[in-house]
């Protein structure tokens, strides 16, 4: 390990845990750093799909307590 590693390694124990969750997100995010053409555009047109059939009524919202209680029993 170089000496900026073991820097950065000595400062981390330091942090909070919500602190080191930050930066872990930070450092996955940073190791894919190429975006697919109109990636944003299609997370766009999917949530007003979602938002659509909710509001039509084609699907119906479930409640967190209902999914809880399929996944635990």
């Amino acid at each position: 390990m170089t000496a900026k590693m073991n820097q950065v390694m000595s400062e981390l124990e330091t942090l909070s845990a919500s602190e080191k969750g930050i930066i872990a997100q930070y450092l996955i995010a940073s190791l894919d750093d190429r975006e697919d053409e109109n990636t944003t555009e299609k997370w766009v047109e999917l949530a007003k799909n979602r938002y659509d059939s909710l509001e039509s009524g084609e699907v119906k919202a479930v409640s967190w307590e209902s999914i809880k209680q399929n996944i635990l029993g």
